[in-house]
């Protein structure tokens, strides 16, 4: 019995097979029909799923008697059908605000297949005009697959206007007198000029305080104010001038002091205004008497560049902390203020010395005597004690 027959080869799977790029393949392989049960099927040719491309892988095999079968082919395609992905770098949506910088922060793109793919950006950004623009990325691989990205870049306006007043910011005019508003401008960052309007009166035949409030506002509702006063004098009644009274010093601090004196301390009312004012002495705390003020009451004038003095007396007549005050009212015909003088002293008992004479003691010639003293404080009773050597020995 011989064997004239050849193998015959069958693909297992498709005989084209389409693989994506970066994917995974494994051959399927063949099997043979043969008189000979145990034939091996042959493999030439490779794939790379790194490259796109088509690749051949080719099938042969021989019998034992020698018959090869005709050769059987498969063809592999590496195909790449994946779009790049795209990456927004910075913020989306960008906020810029109007008439600043604005620099792209860009994107990145990468591909399953391709290790270098471009990105190009399409759309412009008018940072000098408040609005929204939309920027386009485009990434293409080698295979033609494209993807795209969009960021939204919103311009926007944020600052008020500034408020430029013409003229002073404060403007008097007499009673009766023609007053003409200078006006205001305001300029925006990012519009220009901006319209202003004005509110409020001026009645020149009332003499009073004004107040003119300017108002500017831009395309993106930005808000700016700003005012000026004016005031209308009524020449016919001057203006009444202020007297300025300073009190030298505000606090009278007598310190510690033996109980049962009597101590003085000197205040000045020192005039440093432009009229004369009027000093009413009141006496609101003298610590039950310990404190005396001369005068205690009535009115003392103070003319312009004047100085006149109060005496502030403190008496203790027991140990112990006082606290006083002294209320002197301030009038310069227009307004009448208070002020205070403010008064501290600490009463102490006072420290008590005694002289003892002793004779000598016995067995203690050559001294004439011996002195002991003894001091008397409030809280402690201290002895001192010395001898002296007598002369005549």
């Amino acid at each position: 019995v011989v064997d004239t027959g050849k193998p015959v080869i069958t693909l297992l799977g498709a005989s084209t097979m389409t693989v994506e790029c970066k994917g995974t393949f494994t051959d399927p392989g063949a099997t043979t029909t043969d008189c000979d049960t145990n034939i091996v099927v042959n493999v030439s040719g490779t794939v790379n799923t790194n490259a796109v491309g088509e690749y051949t892988l080719t099938y042969t095999a021989t019998d034992a008697s020698g018959n090869s079968a005709d050769p059987v082919t498969r063809t592999v395609q590496v195909v790449d059908s994946t779009k790049p992905v795209i990456t927004l770098l910075g913020d989306n949506p960008l906020v810029v605000e109007c008439k600043s910088t604005f620099t792209d922060p860009g994107a990145t793109a990468t591909d399953s297949c391709d290790t270098n793919v471009a990105i190009n950006v399409s759309g412009t950004v008018n940072k000098d005009s408040v609005g929204e623009y939309t920027l386009t990325y485009t990434a293409a691989d080698d295979a033609g697959n494209t993807a795209t990205a969009t960021r939204t870049v919103q311009v926007v306006d944020t600052k008020p206007p500034v408020i430029t007043l013409k003229g002073e910011a404060k403007i008097e005019i007499n009673k009766g007198e023609t007053f003409t508003d200078p006006g205001a401008t305001a300029i925006d960052e990012c519009q220009g000029d901006v319209q202003v309007t004005v509110t409020g009166t001026v009645d020149t035949s009332v003499a009073k305080e004004y107040t003119l409030t300017y108002t500017a506002k831009d395309a993106s509702g930005n808000t700016a104010t700003a005012t000026r006063t004016v005031i209308v004098k009524d020449v016919t009644k001057p203006q009444p001038e202020e007297g300025k009274l300073t009190i030298v010093p505000e606090k009278v601090d007598f310190g510690e002091q033996p109980i049962n004196k009597s101590y003085k301390r000197r205040v000045l009312l020192v005039n440093k205004g432009n009229v004369a004012v009027n000093v009413t002495i009141s006496v609101e705390d003298t610590a039950s008497g310990v404190f005396v003020v001369k005068p205690d009451s009535g009115t003392l004038s103070v003319g312009t560049g004047e100085t006149k003095t109060i005496d502030v007396v403190f008496a203790p007549k027991k140990a112990g902390t006082y606290n006083g005050k002294v209320k002197l009212t301030v009038n310069d015909g227009v307004k009448a203020e208070d002020k205070y003088v403010d008064i501290v002293g600490e009463g102490q008992k006072p420290k008590r010395r005694f002289i003892i004479s002793c004779s000598p003691v016995d067995n203690t010639t050559g001294y004439a005597g011996d002195i002991l003293f003894i001091t008397l404080t409030a809280s402690a009773m201290l002895f001192f004690a010395t001898r002296r050597r007598a002369k005549n020995q």
